[in-house]
């Protein structure tokens, strides 16, 4: 039985280059491909391993121990004379390859496909080294060759062994042979009726089998080869089953014919296919560490609208004056997910608030008449406007899953978790949890130490979507860039700098910017007219308890931090997205990107996450 040999590799693709003087520079001109140094036997079983040794580290990324695998075997074989011997050119393409994936020196790939086709002019890329613009690059490497005068397709010299010995059948392709070809021999000793089929190892265009002399016993051999290409069709032959090659064991030259396959060509052990086997990677783990930056607009998330009455363009009125008492009332509590004030309706306004504040001495200075004829809870439950500006998403992890679905396609689901908004929002306490509303209006709303306030959160912000990635370079090489598209739904937060302080006394003025009061002018009669903000009944009258109190809370306000709210984002987004991929070993990867995604329909506004992390392939 032959011996079988077929080189795999799990690499996917490869890029080529030449080791510096290993070869000669590309010549000035074209010329006529040098003749082949032709072996008679296999090629020598050190070239086969070293190939194979380089490709498994190759496939490991261990470039460094590939490159030195192969200058090992590269530098022997040219010490014996081999430089331009066809055994040769798959390493030297493999060994172009390698250091191509670093440097994509598309000049000094040129100088090793040189060595290649110098070596072989028909030699073709294996699938390891697979791609469009590594074949140009060979392609332009072997028109700078003149072709080979035309000779038959398969160039075979039998063989003119002694008696005793195996005969080995060597056989050089003379057309390009891709991935999935086979080389078939058939053989017989001459007077024999069946041919026995023989599937012949290969190695780049080289294709060679043994036939054991316990099973010629020193017959004259009649013989054919064959060549099959992916789809097990013969494409070419040397001799045939009616007017076969013969090997003698004397002097006799041998008789050669070339004529159309015959019967016997067909038989399925020699045409059997055998494909190289390669990894796959198709699952892969991303986990993202990042932060954003948007456009923020509409509305504050946690901050009901402000009042000013310091700002003359700020007109404050009874209606002002009955939101702060609601607000209060209803402890500027905010229902799960909505973000929405817990503010009586006006008829509950009028019947228990009133009710219910009349003893704590809320009310006491203040016509409850104008209040409630003034309360509009529409008006109350607003939320203080952002100006549109740029503003901070601080930190967010997205851990992704996903799958390859082609060389270069990639498609996963990611989580985007905002664990950091940068909210920083105090409010007084909640009057609704305390039993005595009269202790907690002395304690909180008209103490000027700012007593009892308390921190209001945004709930926890997290989106999910698709992502669909087109990766720019082949596999094989360490930097690969991407673009692609996000989809999802969701919501993301924006850290938004109020430019005013925390309201911690509870009446819906800004701390920094309390006043007792606010002048009103009739624009028809022109009379000025005093109003008292609330709880500062009489506010109006300078140098009054409560006017006193208004500029205390005011004074110890302006040391407090600016207050920082959020703006809402969501519940949808889609966009492009842009980055990188670093494979440092075959498992373990180092990604960045861009996210530029629309959110919608809140807040309509662009965000765009930077992100990066580890990416672990299986």
């Amino acid at each position: 039985m032959a011996r079988t040999h077929r080189v795999c590799s799990a690499a996917a693709l490869a890029l080529a280059f030449v080791a510096p003087g290993l070869v000669e520079a590309a010549p000035p001109a074209p010329t006529v491909a040098s003749g082949p140094v032709r072996f008679f036997f296999a090629p020598p079983p050190e070239l086969r391993s070293a190939y194979q040794t380089a490709m498994t580290q190759f496939n490991n990324l261990e470039l460094d121990a590939a490159l030195a695998t192969l200058d090992a075997a590269i530098a022997q074989a040219q010490a014996k004379g081999l430089s331009n011997d066809p055994a040769l050119a798959p390493l030297l393409v493999l060994r172009g390859g390698i250091v191509y994936s670093n440097t994509g020196d598309t000049a000094q790939t040129l100088v090793a496909f040189d060595a290649a086709v110098r070596a072989d002019y028909y030699i073709a890329l294996p699938i390891e080294l697979r791609s469009d613009e590594l074949q140009q690059l060979l392609d332009q490497a072997r028109s700078q060759l003149t072709a080979p005068p035309a000779a038959e397709p398969i160039e075979h010299t039998p063989p003119t062994p002694a008696p005793g010995q195996d005969v080995e059948i060597q056989a050089h392709m003379r057309v390009t042979m891709l991935e999935g070809f086979q080389a078939g021999l058939y053989w017989r000793p001459k007077g024999d009726s069946q041919y026995r089929s023989v599937a012949m190892e290969t190695f780049g265009n080289l294709a060679w089998a043994v036939i054991p002399a316990a099973e010629h016993q020193d017959k004259p051999i009649e013989y054919a080869i064959y060549a099959f290409d992916a789809n097990q069709q013969p494409i070419a032959n040397k001799g045939d089953t009616e007017n076969p090659l013969v090997v003698e064991f004397a002097a006799a030259k041998p008789e050669k014919t070339d004529k159309p396959p015959g019967e016997g060509a067909g038989d399925e052990d020699a045409k059997k296919k055998k494909k190289a086997s390669g990894k796959f990677v198709r699952f892969f783990m991303d986990l993202g560490f990042g932060t954003g930056f948007g456009i923020a607009q509409g509305t504050a998330e946690l901050s009901f609208r402000q009042f000013l009455p310091d700002d003359p363009s700020f007109g404050y009125t009874p209606r002002e004056q009955a939101c702060a008492i609601a607000r209060w009332w209803g402890g500027d509590r905010a229902k799960m997910g909505r973000m929405q004030a817990d503010l009586p309706d006006p008829l509950t306004f009028q019947t228990q608030v009133m009710a219910d504040l009349m003893p704590t001495g809320a009310l006491d200075g203040f016509n409850t008449g104008d209040l409630v004829a003034n309360y509009d809870r529409s008006y109350c439950e607003q939320r203080h406007p952002v100006s549109t500006g740029l503003a901070w998403a601080p930190f967010q992890i997205a851990p992704e899953f996903g799958i390859r679905i082609a060389d270069r396609f990639l498609i996963s689901v990611y989580g985007r978790l905002q664990l950091v908004t940068g909210s920083r929002v105090f409010r007084g306490d909640d009057p609704s949890q305390k039993n005595n509303l009269a202790t907690h209006y002395q304690d909180t709303i008209r103490n000027p130490m700012l007593n009892g306030a308390i921190r209001q959160r945004p709930p926890f912000t997290w989106a999910v979507g698709g992502k669909f990635r087109y990766l720019l370079r082949s596999p094989g090489r360490i930097f690969r860039p991407f673009v692609g598209f996000i989809v999802g739904g969701g919501f993301a937060r924006l850290r938004v700098d109020m430019k005013f302080a925390d309201d911690r006394n509870g009446n819906s003025v800004p701390d920094n910017r309390e006043v007792p009061l606010d002048t009103l002018v009739d624009p028809l009669s022109g009379d000025m007219t005093c109003v008292p903000v609330w709880p500062y009944a009489n506010g109006c009258s300078s140098g009054s308890d409560d006017y006193n109190l208004a500029f205390a809370v005011q004074s110890t306000g302006k040391g407090n931090k600016n207050r920082i709210d959020t703006v809402v984002l969501g519940a949808g987004f889609v966009g492009p997205t842009f980055g990188f991929q670093a494979d440092f070993h075959k498992n373990v990867a180092l990604f960045g990107e861009v996210d530029l995604g629309v959110w919608f329909p809140k807040a309509t506004s662009l965000l765009v996450d930077f992100t990066i992390g580890p990416a672990f392939t299986f």
